[in-house]
């Protein structure tokens, strides 16, 4: 099928922000039905985390550690702890009014995303306003859910994390385009987890792709409008790329009807709960049966990326030798003061206004773009020097020292930036970001771009899921990778589209799915930090 006739497409189409919607909106929240941000579970037995949390001091840009941490309950408190826990409450001087960050960032600080883990003990849900585990079954599902992804069972992780997402809350403030936000998010999980397990020695590899409705009734989610997205496997030792072991024997389990039984009830989040046609639409047209996922993935092992032009061949054709002569050759500098990895992770927050006077040197936007943009370890996805990535980056320089103001494209695979328009870019990535002076007020700005093309080609409709995945995992990289380095960060989901595309010139099929910016944040006086837990400092 080809690009334009599929259903995500039609969506992103029509959840597209244009200037005349955005002015012509009226709608108000209805702050009495906002959804419960924190799920629990009614009549499980609650597992209580170890508080005294002691990790290794590895260094941010050292990771992962050298040494695994062994795996006990104080490693899944630790775990859990710098990667989905609540970072801080921020609290309106003078009165009750206070809301809780996490560690995981979130469009609208809403958070979609929950966490299921799967060991030994059974299977448990991390209930976030508490830090503790709800048990929900005593049974290890792992080698059953292992199976259901199609895997070796030789290859049976000891921690195995699904993550699923809650798209009402999202929708609550979003409407039609939540859809969005909760893969961005999703993402953004997939990178906090990871860089939490490199903090403690351990590496993760990625699933997307797997049979929904089945892998939604193993998990007893059917009936919690909650929708399973990805599992995250967990090991004890560095994973140097994702491979493919899916076998016969287990293709024959692939048919049982096997269904767990989980003796618990969750809790309500709303008091009404609005349904959007447009996101059940597209999250069933981008759900794979056993048939599509296990095509898929065939065809993404089997498929050589180095036989497609690139992007820049595509847009500029003859005229790329003349290109090239502008490019700018990134290098990865030598970091001094490396900060510590648990403080970077504890302490990191989304920006809601910047300085717009911060200059920032060419060696530390070297920094963040070749340490956020690395890849991972998944079934829809590679490190960088097996060159499957599929999201682009185009950057609106706006003050870098010794390079000119203008707008870039980052070349992932040459580590190069490549001069397209040199100009003054601020008044462009403020009216592009929903005329939201914080785009033009940081240091740069940047437009996450997508290749639909080549992800239909590869994951059917599933491409939408996953493309915006790697965008919020290269998100979450830029908060973590700029807060070490001294600046803020925040992502920006409200943009209008075509006027981006326009700007940049994309070709069909080809489509911005997230802006990010980057400065130094202007602290708001009328707020105050609280700590995160009891047991907790305050952390700044």
């Amino acid at each position: 099928m080809d690009v334009m006739q599929s259903y995500f497409y039609r969506y992103h189409n029509l959840t597209k922000h244009t200037a005349k919607k955005l002015f012509a909106s009226g709608r108000s929240l209805d702050w009495a039905n906002q959804p419960n941000p924190f799920r629990h579970y009614e009549g499980v037995e609650l597992i209580e985390l170890p508080v005294e949390i002691e990790v290794n001091g590895v260094e941010f840009f050292d990771m992962p550690a050298p040494n695994a941490v062994p795996f006990d309950i104080r490693f899944l408190s630790s775990l859990l702890y710098h990667s989905f826990a609540i970072s801080a409450w921020k609290q309106v001087v003078g009165t009750n009014h206070k809301w809780a960050l996490r560690v995981n960032p979130s469009s609208g600080n809403l958070h979609p995303t929950e966490v299921h883990l799967f060991f030994e003990g059974g299977a448990f849900h991390y209930r976030v306003d508490e830090h503790k585990l709800e048990k929900r079954s005593a049974l290890d599902l792992r080698k059953l859910l292992w199976s259901e992804l199609g895997l070796n069972e030789k290859s049976l992780p000891p921690l195995l994390i699904c993550l699923s997402s809650i798209f009402w809350r999202e929708a609550w403030k979003y409407e039609s385009r939540a859809f969005r936000y909760c893969q961005h998010d999703l993402g953004h999980a997939l990178a906090a987890l990871e860089v939490a397990a490199g903090e403690h020695g351990w590496s993760t590899v990625n699933y997307g792709l797997f049979d929904d409705k089945k892998m939604t009734g193993l998990l007893g989610l059917s009936e919690n409008q909650e929708h399973p997205l990805a599992f995250v496997a967990l090991y004890p030792e560095r994973q140097e790329s994702f491979r493919f072991e899916m076998t016969n024997t287990l293709l024959s389990n692939l048919d049982n009807d096997t269904k767990i039984e989980f003796r618990s009830e969750v809790n309500q989040l709303s008091t009404e709960q609005i349904n959007y046609p447009l996101i059940e639409k597209v999250f069933e047209s981008t759900c794979y049966d056993k048939d599509k996922w296990i095509d898929a993935r065939k065809e993404f092992t089997a498929y050589d990326i180095k036989s497609k032009r690139s992007l820049i061949e595509i847009m500029f054709g003859e005229d790329q030798a003349k290109i090239d002569q502008e490019s700018i050759s990134c290098t990865f500098p030598n970091i001094k003061n490396r900060q510590i990895a648990k403080q970077v992770i504890r302490t990191r927050r989304s920006a809601v206004d910047m300085d717009g006077e911060t200059a920032i040197s060419k060696e530390v936007l070297d920094a963040i773009l070749l340490n956020s943009t690395k890849g991972f370890n998944a079934d829809f996805q590679t490190l960088k020097e097996d060159q499957f990535n599929l999201v682009h980056l185009f950057l609106y320089l706006h003050r870098v020292e010794g390079v000119t103001p203008g707008l870039y494209y980052f070349d992932r695979q040459q580590e190069r930036l490549i001069a397209l328009r040199k100009s003054d870019q601020r008044q462009f990535a403020r009216s592009a970001s929903c005329f939201q002076d914080i785009a033009s007020d940081g240091v740069f700005a940047v437009s996450m771009v997508a290749d639909f093309n080549t992800g239909m080609e590869v994951f059917g409709e599933r491409c939408y899921r996953v493309l915006h995945h790697e965008a919020g995992h290269i998100g979450q990289h830029f908060y973590l990778t700029s807060h070490a380095l001294g600046l803020d960060a925040t992502g920006i989901g409200c943009f209008i589209d075509d006027e981006i595309n326009s700007y940049i010139a994309l070709p069909s099929g080809f489509e911005v799915i997230y802006n990010f910016t980057f400065g130094t944040a202007l602290k708001d006086p009328r707020l105050t930090t609280l700590k995160a837990y009891d047991f907790t400092p305050i952390q700044e």
